[in-house]
C-alpha cells in the first residue's frame, strides 16, 4: 500500500508495507515540505530497500528507517540528485549480523553532509565519514561506540562547524536502555533527534531533554521494533 500526501506541503509521504517485494519510493512531487520515508520491508528477507528519487522535493529528507526482516541484505541510497537542500543519511541495517553499511551518492547535494551513523553487530568495526568534499558548511561527524557493545556515543569532532547537530544514534548492546541526548550545548538554533533504539525490539523512544537547546526541535524519527509505533 502506498500512501500519499501529493499536494500537501506538510505532510509525509511514506510507504508502510509491501510483503514480499521491494519497497520503493518513487517521487514525493507536490510535497514541498514533506519527509520521504521507507518504513519497513517486513516479509522480503532477500530484498534491497532503495530509495530511487526525491527530485520536486526540494525541502525533504530522503531516508531510509529501517530493513527490519532482511537478514540477509542491506540499505542503499542511490542518489539526492535534485533535492539540494536535503541530508542522505543511511539509519540502520537492522537484522543483517555480517553486514555493513554504504553511501553511494550524494551527487546534487552541495547544501547537505554524509553520515554513516552505525555498524551495529560488528563490535570491533568502526564507522567512518567517507566524504565532506564540496560541502564546506557541513559536518564531520562520527556517531560510533566502536568496539564497546555496551558503551555510549560519542562525538568526536565538530570542529569549523558552529552550528552543528548533536546526536545519540543507538544504545547498541542494552536491549532494555533508553536513548539519551547528551548535550546541544553551545548549538543555540540546532535540532536535537533520537534515531534509534537499535536492539530493543519491543520497546520505544525516549527524548529526555532539549534543555540548553532554546531554539531547537525534539524530534522522534522511528520506533523500529514497535509495529504500532
Amino acid at each position: 500500500m502506498i500512501v500519499t500526501t501529493d499536494g500537501d506541503p506538510g505532510g509525509e509521504a511514506k510507504i508502510v508495507t509491501i510483503d514480499g517485494s521491494e519497497a520503493k519510493i518513487l517521487t514525493t512531487d507536490g510535497d514541498k515540505g514533506g519527509e520521504a520515508k521507507i518504513v519497513s520491508t517486513d516479509g522480503d528477507p532477500g530484498g534491497d530497500a532503495k530509495i530511487v528519487s526525491t527530485d520536486g522535493d526540494p525541502g525533504g529528507e530522503a531516508k531510509i528507517l529501517s530493513t527490519e526482516g532482511d537478514p540477509g541484505g542491506y540499505a542503499k541510497i542511490l542518489s539526492t540528485e535534485g533535492d539540494p537542500g536535503g541530508e542522505a543519511k543511511i539509519v540502520s541495517t537492522d537484522g543483517d549480523p555480517g553486514g555493513y553499511v554504504k553511501i553511494l551518492s550524494t551527487e546534487g547535494d552541495p547544501g547537505g553532509y554524509v553520515n554513516i551513523l552505525s555498524t551495529d553487530y560488528d563490535p570491533g568495526g568502526e564507522a567512518k565519514i567517507v566524504s565532506t568534499d564540496g560541502d564546506p558548511g557541513g559536518e564531520a561527524k562520527i556517531l560510533s561506540t566502536e568496539g564497546d557493545p555496551g558503551g555510549y556515543v560519542k562525538i568526536l569532532s565538530t570542529d569549523d562547524d558552529p552550528g552543528g547537530e548533536a546526536k545519540i544514534v543507538s544504545t547498541d548492546g542494552d536491549p532494555g536502555g533508553e536513548a539519551k541526548i547528551v548535550s546541544t550545548d553551545g548549538d543555540p538554533g540546532g535540532e536535537a533527534k533520537i534515531l534509534s533504539t537499535e536492539g530493543d525490539p519491543g520497546g520505544y523512544v525516549n527524548i529526555l531533554s532539549t534543555d540548553d537547546d532554546p531554539g531547537g526541535e525534539a524530534k522522534i524519527l522511528s520506533t523500529e521494533g514497535d509495529p504500532g509505533g
